[in-house]
């Protein structure tokens, strides 16, 4: 499961751009922080960590892609 979420991320990235060797970095950055921060979520059953943590992820992606800023403009319509 975790390696199909991975490669759709990847594949997602490269098609926005992101060369191929740094679009699974990303993906696998990616990955990890949700499986994580899902696990800190529901043991301090606090969703603050949640919306601090795609905060930064979103910076990290849009640093990575050509055209900058959309992520977080979406991010922050859906918040």
């Amino acid at each position: 499961a975790f390696e199909q979420w991975i490669g759709l991320l990847q594949a997602a990235f490269v098609r926005a751009g992101v060369p191929e060797r740094r679009a699974r970095a990303l993906a696998l950055l990616v990955e990890s922080s949700l499986e994580g921060l899902m696990v800190i979520a529901r043991a301090t059953r606090d969703r603050a960590p949640v919306l601090a943590v795609a905060d930064e992820v979103a910076a990290l992606i849009e640093g990575a892609l050509p055209a900058k800023g959309e992520l977080t403009r979406r991010i922050d319509a859906a918040v």
